[in-house]
């Protein structure tokens, strides 16, 4: 596998040539500061783009196009990754090989023709498209609050900040969907592409200098540069517990704490091993003994969150048990302080986590996904995280463990009926 990193004024490119796929993936990335104002403008931009353009402006059109291109695979990903948002346009294309002469150039053409030249008449986003995709975000946020989990999670990410990084919906707000409309929208495309920093990812087999030079040609944006995200950090608060009366038939908790006293090599290294053994796995304590010895819960899983500076436990339990499954993760989080895990436990967890290490280089997208963390995200390559990992001792399990509090409880409390 050959990296190659080009920066230009307008965007930054990253080749990454290797023969082991038949597909070439581009994934073209915009992002920037998270401001919670512009998340469903963005999502909106990002839906409409991808549904058409000026000179595909039908779904009909877009098709025969990707037919022709031996259906290409076109989508999107709009996330959150610490303080930043990241808006992904991805095309998905056979190889130079497979495919007719100037096969390639054709596709990255295309991905190049659905950023540029949007769906516009008259300074406005065609009104029956954008109506299509106003429908399908509207849909797509009422669901959210009908997901027990994600709303649970969101509230409980209020409760720790609800002014900073960790509160906001991806997918934005109706409040704010109701503002959007074909004109704002179309000056937000504008100020879009002249004010996120813009990276251009390749994995795959290709002629290095003709992809640049087809890049070089298309790519009309603009690029700003970002800083690299420290992930060093975490937030300090008091402690806290709402309780929320729901309509759903299963009560929901979260509990939660900051990692901030953990350093990044432990947020990297030991603090996973940590995290598998507590929780997040089908053999963790958690799993074994809420969910199977005591059924305190139906599901229970941790997760640790090196770029929020946040440790958080997610269960679905019965409202009567709420008390003894509380106190049960309290207890095997002290069994974890106190270094009662074996050797076995940690070797496990490690296994578990240079499993996930080895498959990295399987698929295009986690290559790409690996590569940008390493660029912008503090993560180190994958050689150094297989040597860093299999130093991990059970020492540095407990010194993680005794540095992870829950200051932040949220419950979500089912339905009351006759029975509960």
């Amino acid at each position: 596998m050959k990296i190659k990193d080009i920066n230009k004024e307008n965007y930054k490119l990253h080749l990454i040539k290797t023969n082991k796929f038949k597909t070439i993936l581009v994934k073209v990335v915009f992002w920037n500061e998270l401001k919670k104002e512009e998340l469903t403008l963005r999502n909106m931009l990002i839906k409409n783009l991808l549904f058409s353009s000026a000179q595909y402006n039908t779904l009909r059109k877009m098709a025969i196009k990707k037919d022709e291109l031996f259906s290409v695979d076109l989508y999107s990903r709009t996330y959150r990754r610490g303080g930043r948002i990241l808006s992904e346009i991805n095309l998905s294309s056979l190889s130079e090989e497979y495919l007719e002469k100037d096969g390639l150039q054709e596709s990255l053409k295309f991905l190049f023709e659905i950023i540029n030249n949007p769906n516009v008449k008259d300074g406005k986003f065609e009104e029956e498209s954008f109506q299509i995709n106003y429908d399908k975000l509207k849909s797509a946020i009422q669901n959210e609050k009908e997901d027990p989990m994600y709303y649970s999670y969101t509230k409980f990410k209020e409760m720790i900040d609800k002014n900073q990084k960790y509160g906001p919906s991806i997918l934005g707000t109706l409040e704010d969907l109701e503002k959007i409309t074909p004109e704002n929208l179309y000056k937000y495309y504008k100020k879009f592409l002249a004010n996120n920093q813009v990276d251009i990812y390749i994995v795959g087999n290709f002629n290095e200098d003709k992809v640049t030079k087809i890049i070089e040609k298309e790519a009309k944006f603009k690029s700003i540069n970002l800083k690299k995200v420290k992930i060093n950090k975490g937030y300090k608060k008091n402690y806290s517990i709402k309780e929320e009366q729901s309509k759903f038939n299963q009560s929901k908790i979260i509990l939660g704490g900051s990692i901030d006293k953990l350093t990044s090599h432990e947020k990297l290294y030991a603090g996973i091993v940590y995290n598998i053994i507590l929780g997040n796995s089908p053999t963790s304590k958690l799993f074994k003994n809420v969910r199977e010895k005591k059924s305190f819960a139906y599901n229970i899983s941790s997760s640790i969150n090196r770029l929020d500076g946040l440790f958080f436990i997610y269960a679905g339990i019965s409202l009567k048990n709420e008390q003894q499954a509380k106190q049960e993760i309290y207890k095997q989080m002290n069994r974890m302080k106190e270094g009662k895990f074996t050797n076995q436990e940690i070797k496990n967890a490690k296994q578990v986590i240079l499993s996930i290490i080895k498959e990295v280089d399987e698929y295009p997208g986690s290559i790409l996904d690996h590569y940008m963390n390493y660029l912008y995200f503090e993560n180190e390559k994958l050689a150094k995280q297989k040597e860093e990992i299999n130093k991990v001792t059970k020492e540095d399990v407990v010194r993680v463990a005794n540095k992870i509090n829950i200051d932040t409880v949220y419950l979500l409390k089912e339905q009351s009926n006759e029975k509960n």
